[in-house]
């Protein structure tokens, strides 16, 4: 910023959000500038926030669109925001008065040879492309030298300084990308010339090398001047270490003057030598020309040094420079076109900080710039002041790179920096356009498309299932019966009834099916897809904003079928779609669906017995994919089995190698007569694979029967798994009313899995599969479908309703249907009406009120 002040002191980390003037206090131009900084960051990042990195209102549609015109472009007029910028392009004429704005629209497209902003822009390539057309935006400081208007005539002198939002249109030859190019695409990573600025700078202060100066303050740290100053450090050559070079100001920059004459390339006549002797021109100083074509194409000006004897002469304003200009670098012209001298205040030695010489200025041959060291070598400006550079990425150091600090004579201060990028210059850009010769262009701006403006949707309503209705909410579940008494969308506006039909309102869901046998070979098995399916159902706007829709009964029927019911086209995609087999190396399993959707496995090799000579053997399993969920009390499952073998209840699945199981067996015992039927419960844990060795073994006897039904049940105790089940034999039952096992496990753990089990028996019936949680309905996994459940949506077809006056009257114009807005889309889970269950036997230790008692067998009601 080469404005006159005295420091600027933003720091977007502080999160100031304003700035209050006291009474009777000083008013500080700082003050004021980080006010409107602090004001700018937040219109930018608010803009940004909403509209995203590059996008065209619909307002000016043909905002900076690219056209060929002959054998050149043109750039259409309007607005675009860029990183939350706003970027005009006025166009060559005023057109239309625009109402809402109160000023006249932008009109007519720009030749990109006649660009306000690049003098002088490059030819465009001659090749057949693909080139890629771009915009580079950024913030420009402008004062008085730059624009003469903005000086008071009736004071005469320069005011405050001001910003301008600058704009070049580019190209970009032989574009290799792809021919979607985003808003947010990394035109550094493309050209070494468009990265942002490595440059990093820090300034601390230190002892400097001995002065003969009078005026030097004695040796003491920190600032050692006696004016309070605003320093600039600005890099003069870009490039890499080696290259890059750098000037430095002790005040911003802004000793300065425009040029009104030139009459030799080694004089200049200015228009003020300064505001005073220390503010002004003196002979051997080095300064700056510049002329506006050098400034927005972001060079540098020409340093030269003035003459040490009468390099200065204040009876005719005149500049003597020590070395001519080069022929033809600058010319006075009109057309808002200017030429600037800025004086510099590096001179003679200048040191490192050890009080070696770096290099002197004031040699023959020296070009005013100070050659920017490596990291680790400090440089000294003067009074004291230390800077040093770094570089960081793979960007270099930009011509233009500035960086401020203020030095504070009373504290003697001077603003840390550590590392600190560029203040500026920085770029913004954003994609317009791939062209191809001869005359291709191939549009890549975003447009801006706001929430909708006619329609809105104030929420969704569903049957709370007690007479009432309540909002149904993105990703809620909501029972078949209950969809069954309708949904109703609630709309702000009044709707123009003849717009109303069943396109404007739809419901659909996702039925399931299995893929044919040629597509679901694969090592997981079948394969299941989902076939989104429109719900048929009536559409009608019940009273002015609520539009409803009401399923027909046999859709009710049809969904209420495929959630809890036989659907024979279906055949085992219920199964494949909620359980996970896995034999773990054993013989291969055979699961699948019976009549009522319950579980059997007829495979009597699959799985072996978990105990005896076969104790390290793991039986055949089907998990579930349905995840325990946090506060889960109750699990149990019933099976019907027959002849030797294991039937269990899986749970704490972690993976296919940890898990455990509660099971019972059936086998024979012997005595010295032959052998008898017998059966037990047993525990299982299995880690990395393998049957856990347990210690004491956890198992407990039964009678001396085969069971032929089994009510296995785990219970959640206060700091412990409990137990349980009911043996069904050929003359009777057995209850068992709590097993205590000291086992790993101490509760269901939020996010494990539970499943089925069976070893070596020749069939297994799975009737029941459960988990319960405090005061909600059992959630069943068995049988398969109780739990199933369908996605669906519900769309509102904004483009074909049509808003109404308050007369009913549809709205013309802009607001006719069909009006181009997106569509409303919500989605919920439709899952089978809530089950029944009635407990029978309790043991103790109950869960009490909250399912009337802890059963062991737990059948359908």
């Amino acid at each position: 910023m080469t404005f006159d002040c005295s420091r600027f002191s933003f720091d977007p980390t502080r999160d100031f959000a304003g700035v209050v003037l006291q009474q009777g206090r000083v008013a500080l131009d700082a003050d004021w500038n980080e006010w409107l900084a602090q004001l700018a960051r937040r219109l930018q990042v608010g803009t940004l926030d909403a509209l995203g990195q590059a996008v065209v209102p619909r307002e000016t549609p043909d905002a900076f669109r690219i056209r060929w015109s002959g054998d050149t472009l043109t750039i259409g007029p309007g607005r675009v925001y860029i990183d939350g910028l706003l970027i005009e392009c006025h166009g060559t004429a005023p057109g239309a008065w625009s109402r809402a704005l109160a000023e006249p629209a932008a009109d007519g497209a720009v030749d990109y040879a006649d660009q306000p902003y690049q003098p002088e822009p490059p030819a465009l390539p001659a090749g057949p492309g693909p080139h890629l057309v771009y915009l580079d935006c950024w913030r420009r400081d402008l004062t008085s030298l730059h624009d003469p208007s903005l000086v008071e005539p009736a004071l005469g002198v320069d005011t405050a300084g001001r910003w301008q939002m600058v704009w070049q249109v580019k190209v970009l030859a032989n574009w290799a990308g792809g021919p979607c190019v985003g808003a947010d695409l990394d035109l550094g990573a493309l050209a070494a010339d468009l990265r942002p600025s490595g440059g990093r700078l820090s300034v601390a202060t230190g002892e400097p090398p001995e002065s003969t100066d009078p005026c030097r303050i004695p040796p003491a740290a920190g600032y050692r001047g006696l004016e309070n100053q605003l320093y600039r450090v600005e890099v003069h050559r870009g490039g890499p270490l080696g290259t890059a070079t750098f000037k430095w100001s002790r005040d911003n920059a802004t000793v300065a003057s425009r040029v009104t004459a030139f009459p030799a390339l080694d004089r200049l006549i200015v228009e003020s030598l300064g505001r005073d002797e220390w503010l002004g021109f003196h002979d051997g100083d080095w300064v700056e020309v510049i002329d506006r074509r050098r400034e927005l194409a972001n060079l540098p000006g020409e340093l030269r040094r003035l003459r040490p004897d009468g390099g200065v002469d204040p009876a005719t304003r005149t500049l003597t420079l020590a070395s001519p200009l080069p022929d033809g670098a600058f010319a006075l012209g009109d057309d808002g076109d200017y030429l600037i001298v800025r004086r510099w205040d590096q001179a003679g030695n200048q040191y490192r900080e050890d009080g070696s010489v770096l290099t002197d200025l004031n040699a023959a041959g020296a070009d005013g710039a100070i050659p920017i060291q490596a990291p680790g070598t400090r440089l000294f400006l003067e009074h004291g002041i230390l800077v040093e550079f770094h570089l960081e990425g793979e960007g270099g150091f930009r011509s233009g790179d500035h960086w401020t600090f203020a030095a504070r004579s009373a504290n003697t201060s001077v603003t840390a920096l550590d590392r600190a990028p560029p203040q500026g210059i920085h770029h913004h850009y954003a994609p317009l356009a791939l062209i191809r010769r001869p005359q291709a262009v191939e549009d890549l701006r975003v447009p801006l498309t706001p929430p909708s403006g006619s329609v809105h949707v104030c929420s969704v309503q569903a049957s709370d299932g007690a007479g009432g209705a309540a909002a149904l909410r993105p990703g809620q579940s909501l029972a078949v019966d209950r969809l069954g008494e309708g949904l109703a969308v609630l709309i702000r506006e009044r709707l123009a009834l003849d717009s109303v039909n069943d396109g404007a309102l739809h419901v659909s869901a996702e039925i399931p099916y299995r893929l044919p046998g040629a597509y679901s070979g694969a090592p997981q098995g079948a394969v299941v897809a989902y076939q989104p399916v429109v719900l048929p159902g009536e559409v009608a706007l019940a009273n002015q904003g609520v539009l409803t829709w009401t399923p027909y009964g046999q859709t009710v029927a049809f969904l209420t079928d495929l959630l809890a019911g036989d659907v024979a086209r279906l055949g085992n995609v219920r199964f494949e779609s909620e359980l996970e087999v896995f034999d773990h190396g054993g013989p291969r399993s055979q699961w699948g669906l019976a009549p009522g959707n319950l579980v059997i496995q007829t495979a009597p090799a699959a799985g072996t017995s978990p105990t005896g000579a076969r104790a390290g053997a793991l039986p055949t399993t089907a998990v579930h994919r349905y995840r325990v969920e946090e506060g889960a009390v109750y699990a149990g499952l019933t099976a019907d089995l027959s002849g030797t073998g294991v039937v269990g209840m899986v749970f704490d699945w972690r993976d296919a190698e940890n898990w455990s199981y509660f099971f019972v067996e059936n086998f024979w015992g012997t005595y010295s007569g032959g052998g008898y039927p017998q059966s037990r419960l047993g525990f299982v844990e299995v880690r990395d694979g393998a049957v856990v060795d347990q210690n004491p073994r956890v198992e407990r006897y039964l009678a001396t029967s085969h069971v032929t039904r089994i009510s296995l049940d785990i219970k959640q105790s206060d700091d412990r798994l409990q137990f349980g089940g009911r043996a069904t034999f050929s003359y009777g039952s057995q209850d068992v009313q709590d097993t205590d096992w000291q086992i790993s496990a101490k509760t269901f753990a939020a996010g494990s899995r539970l499943g089925l089990a069976t070893a070596g028996l020749s069939t297994a019936r799975f009737s029941r599969l459960q988990v319960n949680y405090p005061g909600q309905a059992p959630v069943t996994l068995v049988p398969a479908g109780i739990a199933h459940r369908l996605l669906a949506r519900l769309v509102l077809k904004r483009s074909l309703l049509a808003v109404a006056d308050p007369a009913g009257t549809p709205l013309g114009g802009a607001f006719a249907a069909p009006v181009p807005e997106p569509d409303f889309e919500t989605w919920f889970w439709l899952t089978p009406a809530a089950p029944r269950y009635g407990y029978r036997y309790g043991y103790g230790g109950g869960i009490g009120g909250l399912f009337g008692g802890i059963g062991v067998e737990r059948l359908l009601g």
